[in-house]
Formats: C-alpha cells, structure tokens, sequence
C-alpha cells in the first residue's frame, strides 16, 4: 500500500465504523423505547428517540469539517451538549441490553448466574459504546482534514 492511500483508507475506515456504530445505537435505542408507546404524528417515539440520539454525532462530525465563524465559547456548548447526549444515550444502551437479557435468560447460565450477567454486561456494554463513541469523535477532531486525503506526489527538480 502506497503511503499517499494512509490517510483515505484511515478515513473510511473510521466512517464505516461510525456507521456501524450509529446503526447499533439505533437499534437499541429503539428496541429500549418500543415499550413507551408514544406516537408523534403518526410516527413511532422510539424511532424519532432513536434517530435525535444518532444524528448528533453526524452533525459533530460536520461541524468539524465545515469552516464556521463560529465563537470558541459555543463550541464549548456545542460539544458539551453532545457529551451530555452521548452519556444519557449509554443510558439508554444500558436498558435496552438489560431488558434484551432478562427476555432472554438463557444466555449465558451455563458460566455465570443470571443475576451476575444482568448486572455487570449492560454496564460494560454501556461504557464500551460510550467510550467508543467518544473516541472516535475525537479522532475525527483531532485528525480532521488529514482523513480523507490522498496525497499528491511532488516532482523533484534534478
């Protein structure tokens, strides 16, 4: 691999697992606030939920990419609405993995009690997404414009 693809192939690598991450939080996100009920124009509460929690993060990512005159003091809100977002949505991870276990309660008896399992794998599961999403948020701020590109070789005069 030729080191002027790194930076594409970084790129797309990292949006694909924001992809895979987004489609994650939507199905749990949904799959925890079915039992709600609500209805907003016809439309199912969970999904609108659903799609507020994973629509932040797409515009995080544009923000960053779009050149703004935008004052340093409202990114600092910018990112700490986000942060707040992303800590309720784990959550919001965390109930809709525990009710997925208690429907579910033959998972994983044979190693560990039931109990335990409901316990301690939502919570892990909730802090790994958290994490996850926190990481991958901040190399995207961090390597910003680098991602994506493909470098251009530069002729040497002799």
């Amino acid at each position: 691999m030729e080191s002027r693809y790194k930076g594409f192939i970084f790129g797309v690598i990292l949006i694909v697992s924001l992809a895979a991450l987004e489609i994650f939080n939507y199905s749990v996100t949904e799959y925890a606030l079915f039992d709600l009920n609500l209805h907003i124009a016809g439309i199912q509460g969970a999904t609108i939920l659903a799609i507020i929690f994973c629509s932040i993060d797409f515009v995080i990512v544009a923000y960053m990419f779009i050149p703004s005159n935008i004052k340093p003091e409202a990114v600092w809100y910018i990112f700490g609405a986000w942060l707040l977002l992303a800590t309720m949505h784990a959550g919001v991870i965390w109930w809709g993995i525990s009710l997925a276990m208690l429907e579910n309660q033959t998972l994983g008896n044979t190693i560990i009690d039931q109990e335990t399992l409901v316990r301690v794998v939502p919570v892990a599961i909730a802090v790994f997404v958290w994490l996850l999403r926190v990481l991958i948020m901040g190399t995207f701020a961090v390597a910003g414009e680098k991602l994506l590109s493909i470098q251009t070789r530069s002729v040497q005069p002799r």
